[in-house]
């Protein structure tokens, strides 16, 4: 949907965090638009206010101004148009949420306000000036901080992978971190997932692997049921030996389509040694892998199209070279966000 307030000029603006559009200065300028907060939850409200002078009263009485949000999909939200009234100056202020819709993406939203000689999508109004703030907030779903291991959005998983099983006696919550155990004398490991299923979205975790070689840790969305043609998959897979090696994969219908692994991509980190944050970027044109704000790679064909659980484990696969632990390995999970 092409909202009201861009009908006409939009593609015009130019580049930048701030884009101005202004066809006549002289009846009015939009000086500043004020943002409540740069990030939003869902549930949550930003006031999005502007700064608004009309150059004269007798105009400013038929002065509108109006206000948009672009969402991550490049979806439009117009908001109720307001007349300012007779006031030269004004501060006129807009509330919006994001949609309780659990397949509603996460990432950046841009803001556009715009003021109109009358009420915008009435046949004889027109745009005067508008300005667009490019990824004015960041928006999201949940953000995990693991006060408590919350059974309403994390399921422990409990199956067998690799060389071992996943067991959810090895997965825990202490100091306020989530606990994924590799135990002593087994090829075990640990793994959670989150109730809901989401599709598009920006997907954040802040951990650190165990000092495991021959394990993995795995930082990824999987589609957990099955269709007549297989799964759907992204996945982010550390290698925990050191070698600060990582494999990059995207699955579709079961069969891999993208594959950047070890041999192109490498951590700037030894990711044992310290906790970092692991980024997907993940929309229907467009996928980005992030390490500490260091991309590591990038798709924008073949991509998933089911929704998909958010998924972190530690494991031992079959193909990698390992013996057992002496003693306990533990990948700690700061906080997850999407």
């Amino acid at each position: 949907m092409l909202p009201l307030l861009l009908m006409g000029c939009a593609a015009n603006q130019p580049g930048g965090d701030s884009q101005v559009f202004s066809s006549n200065a002289t009846d009015a300028i939009i000086r500043k638009i004020f943002l409540s907060t740069e990030k939003l939850q869902v549930g949550e409200n930003i006031t999005l206010t502007a700064n608004v002078v009309a150059r004269n009263v007798e105009f400013a009485n038929t002065l509108w101004i109006g206000c948009s949000v672009r969402d991550p999909l490049d979806e439009w939200h117009d908001l109720p148009a307001q007349n300012i009234k007779q006031r030269k100056s004004n501060r006129v202020k807009f509330t919006w949420a994001i949609p309780r819709d659990p397949l509603h993406p996460s990432g950046e939203y841009d803001v556009v306000v715009a003021a109109w000689d009358g009420l915008p999508g009435s046949r004889q109004a027109k745009r005067i000036e508008s300005r667009r703030l490019k990824d004015a907030f960041h928006g999201y779903r949940h953000r995990e901080d693991f006060l408590m291991f919350d059974a309403n959005k994390w399921q422990k998983a409990a199956h067998r992978l690799g060389k071992g099983q996943f067991k959810t006696a090895n997965v825990s919550v202490a100091d306020h971190h989530l606990h994924l155990r590799l135990p002593k004398f087994s090829f075990d490991g640990a793994e959670t997932r989150s109730v809901d299923r989401m599709l598009y979205g920006d997907y954040k975790v802040n951990l650190k692997a165990p000092d495991a070689p021959g394990a993995f840790t795995a930082f990824f969305l999987y589609q957990d049921f099955r269709t007549t043609k297989g799964h759907d998959e992204i996945d982010i897979e550390i290698y925990t030996d050191g070698s600060q090696r990582v494999n990059l994969a995207v699955w579709v219908g079961g069969e891999m389509t993208h594959i950047n692994d070890s041999d192109d991509v490498r951590l700037p980190f030894d990711p044992s040694q310290g906790f970092h944050t692991y980024r997907i970027r993940f929309y229907p044109e467009h996928l980005s892998f992030y390490a500490d704000g260091h991309k590591l790679g990038e798709w924008n064909t073949n991509l998933p199209t089911h929704p998909m659980k958010l998924m972190v484990n530690a494991w031992w696969p079959k193909w990698l070279e390992s013996v057992q632990l002496s003693r306990d390995a533990t990948l700690q999970v700061d906080w997850i966000e999407y």
